[in-house]
């Protein structure tokens, strides 16, 4: 077997160590989080990059696929690494239009490869990897502000940054290279970074997004959101903002969505949603409100509208709320 051969075969347990590592963020037990599909996401677009050489060898008569689904991994994995890291800094972060404009410059690349001009693909490739650049200069800047994040955390972060940064020097060593060898090179290098990060996951022992809810947060912290929620029953409150409770217990924001995630898995509009639906369900289980309107029992607990505490109630029970009525009287 020659040079290249031996490098193909690298190349392809880089390729190899990407998805064991996808599979690991995944099925590595406990309750999946959006951190974990956003890193194997990622993990994924690496391997479709560096895949992407294997298949264009190997499979020559339908190259314009395998570079085109290369595009695609290749162009992801910025936004990918961007919005991983944003979401270990604040969890659960709504998603919003213009986190899918990141995917526009890989899906346009990668149809335009397979359907109109596959030659262009050397200068969509890059292309990407200059904006790769940018993506990763963005996500040391989120990790520079997570300075009060978990140590195992940091660790982890800190790999992920190092390993991607790694695969963008090896990528532009790909660009600035004529000859077919030194390609290959770059190809079976990319073993190196991506073994090390599963060597740091395996080392973390499923840690790895701990930091995103647990950090930055004491017993009576946890304790002035319970006591809020649990015992003052602020949730009462119309229109009740995450600000407005932030402010009313003396908490940041920010503290407040960790520690309501950390103590009811949820996030806060959802969890004050699920005390007054909560409420509410104890008011029509109990004789005394037989003459009360359900919508009368929905303002009093905190609800605006009439449709919203359906909408909400239907959500939370999957049942409307005559029906939870019927079906408990049934069962008592």
């Amino acid at each position: 077997m020659d040079i290249t051969g031996v490098l193909g075969i690298l190349a392809g347990l880089a390729v190899g160590a990407a998805v064991l590592l996808a599979s690991y963020s995944l099925w590595r037990g406990g309750h999946r989080k959006e951190q974990d599909y956003l890193l194997a996401a990622l993990l994924l677009a690496i391997a479709l990059r560096i895949g992407k050489s294997i298949w264009y060898f190997i499979l020559y008569g339908a190259a314009p696929l395998g570079v085109g689904l290369g595009f695609l991994g290749l162009a992801s994995i910025g936004p990918l690494l961007l919005l991983y890291m944003r979401s270990m800094k604040h969890p659960q972060p709504p998603i919003k239009l213009w986190t899918w404009s990141h995917f526009v410059l890989p899906v346009t690349g990668m149809l335009l490869i397979w359907l109109v001009i596959p030659s262009f693909a050397t200068v969509l490739y890059k292309i990407a990897t200059a904006v790769m650049l940018l993506y990763l200069v963005g996500s040391w800047l989120i990790f520079r502000q997570l300075s009060v994040t978990a140590k195992e955390n940091r660790r982890w972060l800190q790999a992920v940054l190092v390993s991607l940064s790694g695969i963008w020097m090896i990528f532009v060593f790909q660009h600035i290279t004529d000859s077919m060898l030194q390609y290959a090179i770059g190809a079976g290098l990319a073993i190196l970074p991506l073994h090390y990060l599963l060597f740091r996951a395996l080392q973390e022992n499923g840690r790895l997004h701990r930091s995103a809810i647990d950090n930055d947060l004491a017993e009576e912290q946890l304790q002035k959101v319970r006591s809020a929620l649990e015992l003052e029953h602020i949730y009462r409150t119309k229109g009740l903002t995450l600000n407005q409770f932030a402010a009313s217990i003396e908490m940041p924001s920010y503290l407040v969505t960790r520690a309501v995630q950390k103590l009811y898995d949820r996030s806060f509009p959802e969890t004050i949603n699920h005390f007054r639906i909560k409420e509410v369900q104890q008011h029509l289980l109990d004789p005394e409100n037989s003459q009360y309107k359900i919508e009368s029992l929905a303002f009093d607990v905190g609800f605006s509208s009439a449709s919203t505490f359906y909408s909400a109630f239907k959500k939370e029970t999957q049942l409307s709320p005559k029906q939870f009525k019927t079906q408990q009287g049934q069962v008592s």
